[in-house]
């Protein structure tokens, strides 16, 4: 099993998938906001990053019922700064 975690501009998806037999076995989501200011520049609050990561990964894990993790894995699919 794994959990994928697509983390956006309006919001962080999770889904948990089950790999030998192709099948999604729960999915979750929760939005975040993007901050604008009168220059027209974007930011995003990591915060609001961790709180919906962790929303969207517990109604994941609550739909595909629970299970142990036995490994954990983590690849970004380019750059990414985070500022804390």
């Amino acid at each position: 099993m794994f959990l994928g975690i697509d983390c956006g501009t309006q919001g962080t998806k999770v889904l948990v998938l089950d790999t030998e037999r192709g099948t999604v076995l729960g999915e979750g989501s929760a939005p975040h906001s993007l901050i604008s200011d009168h220059n027209g520049r974007r930011e995003q609050d990591v915060q609001q990053w961790l709180d919906a990561l962790q929303q969207a990964t517990r109604d994941a894990l609550a739909a595909a019922g629970a299970f142990p993790a036995s490994r954990f894995r983590a690849s970004a699919s380019r750059a990414s700064n985070m500022v804390w």
